[in-house]
């Protein structure tokens, strides 16, 4: 009996524990910061780069370390009609140790090279985080742009609703025109129009963010009146900063750096290597028991470059032409740096600038209107389609509005891409504040 009160006790706590089970399995992302986090996280592209930048680490060590040793046994002039070991006085059995020596600076050359190939790759690990932190917040920022909109309709749906209800009365007691509550139930129902087509967007753009998230089966954008938008920069300091900064040019200068040391290696392959060796030879003492004394040998040995003009002057050559190729894609990503740069702040000035006319301006007096219109509606002094006008007017504006915030906010993660990094944009707008003040 007691048994089985334990038992059902058990099952009943796992049928409680159930749903809380199942709701902690579900990543729930409700912020910007953990949506990039996660990304990080669980993007393969970026885990296999850094698994590879991981293993690139161990190379340097490896090219900068003297090949191994060899050990070597030899047994000498053994004869071969006994081949009794204490037969001959010049038989001996060796043992032998060579060592090869590269030239001087090829070793540290080498690696040199590999660990500038190691950190261009660290630099592309840093690009790759600042793309997939871009990707979500631009996703993330249209989400949030799409959520407004449908908040906008929604609200906006009652009050049509309202201007319906109020021309059917108006007609209903001979005032008003049957053509004013068509009119109005074709705005209403081209509202509901739109929100459809609004929330089929918003349903592929969350898809696509739960795809960059990787883990979250439920993503919540905060409903909030909106992000602050910074005043927009100076091209030229951004500029300057983002050619010092971004991962992308520094991954190229490793790279050209690591080609300058194997043209530099390559120029020392025309000097030989050598190879040190020493043996000890052990003789058996003579048949009359004569005392043999051991050997002792020393070697030294050289490589010679003899065929220089088709092999290391071709080496030479190849390598010149690649650094000519490493200093050219410098160039080029120097240039699209600038370009990124100068795009993203056009836009973001643009979209501040319309963001804040909207804001202070277009928004206030649209409402002014269309509180002024709806009073004269009630005493018949101005007409239906107006009224309709001026709240179909006050909707694409405060659309407009939420718009251009979310083009700022994207335009912003492209900026914060193309300099470096949140920590560099940070920094910039740290001197920018510092300059006003002073």
């Amino acid at each position: 009996m007691k048994c089985s009160l334990f038992l059902f006790s058990i099952i009943l706590l796992f049928l409680f524990a159930l749903p809380n089970l199942s709701f902690s399995t579900t990543a729930k992302v409700s912020s910007l910061k953990a949506a990039i986090g996660l990304a990080l996280s669980n993007n393969p592209e970026l885990n296999a780069l850094r698994s590879r930048y991981e293993a690139m680490k161990n190379v340097p060590s490896q090219k900068g370390s003297l090949p191994d040793p060899v050990i070597g046994f030899n047994a000498l002039n053994l004869p071969v009609d006994t081949f009794d070991i204490d037969q001959e006085a010049m038989t001996q059995m060796q043992i032998r140790l060579s060592q090869k020596l590269p030239f001087p600076g090829k070793l540290s050359l080498r690696k040199d090279a590999a660990l500038r190939d190691a950190e261009a790759l660290w630099e592309r690990v840093r690009e790759m985080e600042l793309s997939i932190s871009r990707q979500v917040e631009e996703r993330w920022w249209d989400v949030f742009y799409t959520e407004k909109a449908l908040w906008i309709i929604e609200r906006n749906k009652g009050n049509l609703q309202d201007m319906v209800d109020v021309a059917k009365s108006k007609y209903e007691v001979g005032k008003g025109l049957q053509q004013d509550v068509l009119l109005a139930q074709l705005e209403l129902t081209n509202l509901f129009n739109q929100e459809a087509q609004l929330k089929g967007l918003l349903s592929s753009l969350l898809s696509e963010l739960r795809r960059l998230v990787g883990e979250a089966k439920q993503i919540e954008v905060p409903f909030s009146n909106g992000p602050f938008l910074e005043p927009p920069p100076a091209v030229d300091p951004v500029v300057k900063t983002a050619c010092e900064s971004r991962p992308l040019i520094l991954s190229y200068k490793k790279e050209m750096e690591a080609m300058e040391k194997r043209l530099a290696l390559s120029k020392k392959d025309f000097m030989p290597d050598f190879s040190l060796g020493a043996a000890y030879g052990f003789r058996q003492d003579g048949p009359n028991g004569m005392k043999r004394p051991d050997f002792v040998s020393f070697s030294i040995s050289m490589n010679i470059p003899i065929w220089a003009h088709s092999k290391q002057s071709r080496k030479v050559a190849e390598n010149s032409l690649r650094l000519v190729e490493k200093r050219q894609l410098l160039t080029g990503a120097f240039n699209e740096v600038k370009k990124e740069v100068e795009s993203a702040i056009s836009i973001y000035r643009a979209s501040y600038r319309q963001a804040q006319l909207y804001k202070q301006a277009v928004i206030p007096q649209a409402k002014q209107t269309l509180a002024s219109m709806m009073s004269a509606y009630q005493v018949n002094r101005v007409d239906f389609l107006n009224v309709i006008r001026a709240r179909l007017a006050l909707i694409g504006y405060e659309r407009q509005y939420w718009k251009a915030v979310s083009e700022a906010m994207k335009a912003r993660a492209r900026l914060i891409a193309a300099v470096g990094g949140q920590d560099v944009w940070d920094r910039i707008r740290g001197k920018e504040e510092g300059h006003e003040k002073r």
